[in-house]
């Protein structure tokens, strides 16, 4: 992954340094045309640090266009490279201080500028890092969230799954409840049945019973009554036989009364 901004940033410190070498160099010498050279340098240095961090972010945009998809190398889209603008700015006052340094002191001015445009790149550089800082710890604060969301949707899948299996077990049960209770409605039922069945054949083994009594009964009755019968009809027998008997008897008498008298 390139880093443009830092890549930018140096090659302009790099440029602004140049020129303050140069700039020392030609206010050591004191020599007019030696300084002029020097001014002249220098803003062909702050030049080429500006066109060197243009080239470097035109360099990263046609990478990024020739492979947009491509999952080996990451590229980072350009955007404004306050660090590469500070540092150009910072050489380009050196560049103009050290054209203009014959009469304002040229050395002084542009370590001054050397070192505005330092502080200047810290600064951006330490806002850089905080911003890098941030966005790492929002990435991390999302990927947490994720995180959270994705348990708490685990935790809330799990929880509607038990409770579909509660769910299911209860009904099971109720199910075999409901089941045993018919069951045991149709083992009563069966019973009822069965008792009713038994006091029936009962009642029926009773009333047959009762009715083989009575007949019985009726039969002795009329065995009786047979038997009374016969021993009426004996009597009324022997009464006429006794009757005969006597009247034998008086014949018999008659007939030896009539026998003696004669």
């Amino acid at each position: 992954m390139f880093e443009p901004e830092r890549i930018s940033g140096a090659a302009a410190a790099a440029a602004a340094a140049a020129a303050a070498g140069t700039a020392a160099t030609a206010a050591a010498a004191d020599e007019t045309e030696t300084t002029s050279a020097a001014a002249d340098a220098a803003a062909a240095a702050a030049a080429a640090a500006v066109c060197t961090a243009d080239a470097q972010q035109q360099m990263l945009l046609s990478f990024a266009a020739l492979s947009p998809s491509s999952s080996d190398t990451v590229f980072t889209a350009p955007k404004a490279r306050p660090a590469a603008a500070a540092a150009a700015t910072a050489a380009a006052a050196a560049a103009a201080a050290a054209a203009s340094g014959v009469h304002v002191s040229p050395l002084k001015k542009l370590v001054e500028e050397t070192q505005k445009a330092k502080a200047a790149l810290l600064q951006q550089q330490l806002i850089e890092e905080k911003e890098e800082e941030r966005a790492e710890a929002e990435r991390l604060e999302a990927l947490r969230q994720q995180a959270e969301r994705e348990r708490k949707e685990k935790e809330e899948a799990a929880r509607r799954q038990a409770l579909l299996e509660q769910q299911r077990l209860e009904e099971e049960r109720r199910k075999q409840e409901l089941l045993l209770q018919q069951q045991q409605q149709q083992q009563r039922e069966k019973e009822e049945r069965e008792r009713q069945q038994r006091e029936k054949e009962k009642e029926e083994q009773q009333r047959q019973q009762q009715l083989l009594l009575q007949q019985q009964q009726q039969q002795q009755q009329q065995q009786q009554l047979q038997l009374e019968q016969q021993q009426q009809q004996q009597q009324q027998q022997q009464q006429q036989q006794q009757l005969q008997q006597q009247d034998q008897q008086q014949q018999q008498q008659q007939q030896s009364a009539e026998a003696t008298r004669m």
